[in-house]
């Protein structure tokens, strides 16, 4: 069982990993955190790798005591190793956006310029490092990312700096162990450093005393925890938490700056699920902001740009310091690991002016944990007592099912109230699988109270005693506002009719973009994958004017437009039976020369013999100058959206850029016929990559389904 501790115990299975794990290989995992041409160093702690690059920059640059620039929101503990040195440590001031305040950084470097600037990554958000970058170049420094909140590399962090320090004892279950990595220096430094600094690095590591910090009582203390109760450990916890506004006294550090081989071995055995580490840490992180995310006394701390592919610790800021130990006694009372910011060091603390962001934040800011070892059922269980949200059964009963007995207009009139619908999920869609392969179609409404707030189209076949249901591209949500808990409850109604149970087994690939908080949704609802490989496409939105959707087109597509509307280019549109026809034998000619399957034809025309609205199948022709077919697509309206099915592009087409005109003709008519939205028909970058990079030219919202669930 999971416990809900700060840091992650270990698994069992990492246990014997470690024990019977062949001979032990850094370089191995090296290359999660070091590219081509960088090299790796490894320590029990990253404030010993902050003193080695100081090291190396006095023996690289034959100077002493470097100026060292560190961000005033920084913790006092890992400064030790540095003031052992006699170090010269500049603090500089942090925005509210825990970037540096870039306009006070070039005024102080007038004076007294860094030899070496820190840039912290806080809590797993990437900082700025261009900006750093060019910051270090104009002042001829060397830039240090602090990565210590951050498990791997990603797009924005540990591609600028000189040195990257990582702290994995912060993230993983492991005792001690942080990694340095050094890349090349700038050619403007290269010229003024003296010897080699790879060699010059290494020189330093290996002057350290192979001295490692003893493992015995963590591993007791793990092993405790481990199997003691989780009353216990909320008991434990309570008593020695500190005050939430109590200034922690710098501890002596002991002078044990190698890794130790435990920990080596811990790291090896936990290296083939890193990225499942993050994945788990997203949608912990997920089910704390779907409850703490919405209160009005606090914010969290997280960048919308999807740039925290793996969060340290979930971070919140409350309003003024009393809302937030309040809330931080609360989490002590409910036995649920809270921290705040750690020391600040005595430099920040005697000048409140000038570092009154920094202490702000010290003041109001708490941490909860969303590590890989805590269980995600047990984080959203304490989230909802400590909201005072404990008639979760009554809350459910609001939810209920009620079947769909109407017609296709009606069916059709609940999707234009969702906007971005999906033709697997139509009326029309759901006769033809029932006519052309014997599925039982099953419509479903889900009501929250007197709302419809969700629908759903199920397919059901009978497999011996058990029935088969396949939900696919569903629900669809007609209230598109519904947060984490509407949305969980809807899978819930779902999930509670169709199970084992009742024998009946569902196979669901359900409408939700690839998200962390859809996948901690699915998670709770207790559904399991069945396969990870979601649907991918693109939206375009017709409700923007004309000439904003050619704005929005990329540079190369709308040049290629230009391209085909000089070349004398017209098109038909139609939905009649003789240029059905004619679309379908171009279609079969394309997948018997290319060698794909696509929707099955008898599908296909079985759907245009459902429609009551024939315009709502439409092919799109393009003509030459002798009127003669060169390209064609064939389009599908449902609620207020329209789906791109198939295509045909010959070889006059593709010379003519055929495609850009009939896409571009084709997104103008559907807009005049009322569509505000329309699905490209897919994207795969391994089988289809020329059609993906066609499709993203359009410069449309791209998503990525979650792919494919049991219900268990």
């Amino acid at each position: 069982m999971k416990k809900l501790t700060i840091s992650p115990l270990l698994e069992w299975k990492t246990i014997l990993s470690c024990v019977f794990k062949n001979r032990l290989d850094l370089k191995i995992i090296e290359n999660a955190w070091c590219s081509n041409g960088e090299h790796a160093y490894w320590f029990s702690r990253s404030a010993w790798a902050l003193q080695a690059i100081v090291l190396w920059w006095e023996t690289a640059f034959g100077k002493k005591s470097p100026v060292c620039w560190l961000p005033d929101f920084f913790c006092n503990q890992s400064l030790l190793p540095l003031r052992e040195i006699k170090a010269k440590i500049h603090f500089y001031p942090i925005g509210e956006n825990l970037e540096p305040n870039w306009d006070a950084c070039r005024q102080e470097a007038q004076d007294k310029p860094p030899d070496i600037f820190i840039l912290v990554h806080y809590f797993g958000m990437a900082a700025d490092g261009k900006v750093a970058r060019r910051f270090c170049n104009n002042s001829s420094s060397i830039l240090v990312e602090d990565a210590a909140h951050v498990l791997l590399p990603q797009k924005e962090i540990g591609k600028f700096g000189d040195f990257v320090c990582y702290s994995l004892h912060k993230l993983l279950a492991i005792p001690d162990g942080a990694v340095l990595i050094q890349r090349e220096i700038p050619k403007k430094l290269r010229k003024i450093v003296e010897g080699d600094p790879i060699n010059t690095m290494a020189q330093v590591v290996d002057s350290y005393p192979n001295i490692a910090p003893s493992n015995w009582f963590w591993i007791v203390k793990r092993v405790l925890q481990k199997i003691a109760p989780q009353l216990l450990l909320n008991r434990l916890y309570q008593g020695k938490n500190p005050k939430f506004n109590e200034e922690a006294s710098a501890m002596p550090i002991s002078y044990t700056p190698q890794q130790s081989w435990m920990s080596q071995r811990l790291i090896l055995a936990q290296y083939s699920y890193l990225k499942d580490y993050c994945h788990q840490r997203l949608k912990n992180l997920a089910v704390i902001n779907s409850n703490l995310g919405l209160r009005n006394d606090m914010r969290p701390f997280r960048k919308e740009d999807s740039s925290i592919t793996s969060p340290y610790l979930a971070v919140y800021q409350c309003q003024s310091e009393g809302v937030a130990e309040n809330y931080y006694k609360k989490f002590v009372r409910y036995g649920y690991p809270v921290q705040t910011w750690p020391d600040l060091p005595p430099e920040v603390l005697s000048n409140l002016d000038r570092h009154k962001i920094a202490v702000n934040l010290r003041r109001t800011v708490f941490t909860l944990p969303v590590h890989q070892g805590l269980s995600i059922g047990a984080v959203y269980r304490i989230m909802n007592d400590l909201g005072g949200e404990k008639k979760v059964r009554n809350r459910t009963k609001s939810y209920y099912l009620d079947w769909f007995s109407g017609n296709e207009q009606q069916w059709d009139r609940l999707l234009c109230k969702s906007g971005e619908s999906n033709v697997l999920q139509s009326f029309v869609y759901g006769e033809a699988k029932r006519v052309v392969e014997g599925w039982t179609v099953r419509r479903g409404t889900i009501f929250h109270g007197t709302k419809i707030i969700a629908i759903f189209q199920a397919l059901v076949k009978s497999k011996g005693l058990i029935k088969v249901v396949r939900i696919n591209r569903g629900p669809i949500f007609i209230d598109r506002n519904l947060g984490f808990e509407g949305k969980k409850r809807v899978y819930c109604t779902i999930k509670k009719y169709f199970s084992l149970l009742k024998v009946r087994l569902l196979l669901i690939a359900p409408n939700l973009e690839d998200t962390p908080e859809n996948r901690a949704i699915l998670e709770l609802t207790r559904f399991r994958y069945r396969n990870s490989e979601g649907w991918s496409s693109i939206w375009l939105n017709l409700s923007q004017s004309v000439d904003e959707l050619r704005k929005n087109l990329k540079g190369k597509w709308r040049n290629m437009l230009n391209v085909a509307n000089r070349k004398d280019l017209s098109i038909e549109i139609g939905s009649d039976s003789i240029l059905f026809e004619w679309m379908m034998d171009r279609y079969r000619e394309t997948m018997k020369e290319k060698k794909f399957q696509g929707p099955d034809i008898a599908l296909l025309s079985e759907l245009k013999n459902q429609l009551s609205n024939k315009e709502n199948l439409l092919i799109f022709r393009a003509l030459d100058s002798k009127k003669s077919p060169v390209a064609s697509i064939l389009i599908i309206r449902h609620g207020a959206a329209s789906t791109y099915l198939i295509g045909w592009n010959g070889i006059e087409g593709r010379r003519l850029k055929a495609n850009n005109f009939l896409l571009w003709n084709c997104m103008l008519e559907l807009k005049k016929l009322g569509c505000l939205w329309f699905d490209l028909g897919g994207i795969d970058e391994t089988k289809t990559p020329d059609i993906t990079r066609f499709k993203r030219g359009m410069n449309g919202h791209e998503y990525r389904l979650v792919g494919e669930f049991l219900s268990y």
